[in-house]
């Protein structure tokens, strides 16, 4: 095991071009397969899906969806589904193609993607009452429902005092939580076992955390405008598991490097 202090911090490159407009924020994903999803920027506003093959470092671009990332499902197979700030769309990934789409009667600025029962999704904000529940198979809204706001997972009292403002992850036996409450500002991602809240690592961030994935030994920081960051980055050697550490770039970060 890594020791605090002592922890690698490697850099995956994202393959955003050099004009790419900053100040497009995006979520980040992570499905069952080792496939992480994310999303730029290009030209004057439009969006590209990068989906990374963690087991091999391999990038492939999607085009066709319009907006930034907001959410990913896997629903069967290759097929999957993906939310963003102006539709919802179903990606085909063995050719990388959207096949069908649903933009009317969802609204707009959705933030929230689940699985639901008998074939349905839920579409919704995190901080709004009501979400659209959609059908797999015609990709279009069956009906409304209520719902309470899903919120912020309420930090206890040990997580506060190790430096946690914002909890991103409890997964796989580790609590994972940075130190402000703003994912574009510089921060630190401090990382503690779940059992005894011994701390693994401790992470700069300098081009700030919109989320943090678990993946076999290690963890991946997704920084919330990649156009800036121009990287993702990666901490192996939080824990024990099988497999090779997660690949990485040493391309330094951020523009003009």
């Amino acid at each position: 095991m890594t020791e605090p202090g002592q922890q690698r911090v490697l850099e995956i490159s994202v393959p955003v071009p050099a004009a790419s407009p900053e100040g497009f924020h995006t979520s980040t994903r992570l499905l069952d397969g080792g496939l992480l999803l994310t999303s730029w920027c290009e030209g004057r506003a439009t969006a590209r899906i990068g989906v990374l093959e963690l087991a091999t470092g391999r990038w492939r671009v999607l085009k066709g969806v319009r907006g930034m990332l907001r959410g990913a499902v896997r629903v069967d197979g290759d097929q999957v589904l993906l939310l963003s700030e102006y539709g919802l769309f179903e990606v085909d990934l063995d050719v990388l193609a959207v096949t069908r789409k649903l933009t009317a009667g969802i609204g707009r600025h959705n933030d929230d993607l689940r699985l639901d029962d008998d074939g349905l999704v839920a579409v919704g904000h995190r901080e709004r009452a009501t979400e659209s529940l959609v059908s797999l198979d015609t990709l279009e809204v069956v009906r409304r429902r209520r719902r309470g706001p899903l919120g912020s997972p309420t930090l206890t009292p040990a997580l506060a005092r190790a430096g946690f403002v914002r909890l991103l992850s409890q997964d796989a036996g580790l609590l994972v939580g940075a130190t402000s409450a703003y994912p574009v500002v510089p921060q630190e991602i401090v990382v503690l076992a779940a059992d005894d809240h011994a701390e693994r690592a401790r992470v700069p961030a300098p081009w700030g955390a919109e989320s943090v994935h678990v993946w076999r030994d290690g963890l991946i920081v997704a920084p919330p405008d990649l156009a800036r960051a121009r990287c993702l980055l990666a901490v192996p050697g939080l824990r024990d598991a099988a497999g090779a550490a997660t690949p990485a770039s040493s391309t330094p970060c951020g523009p003009g490097e």
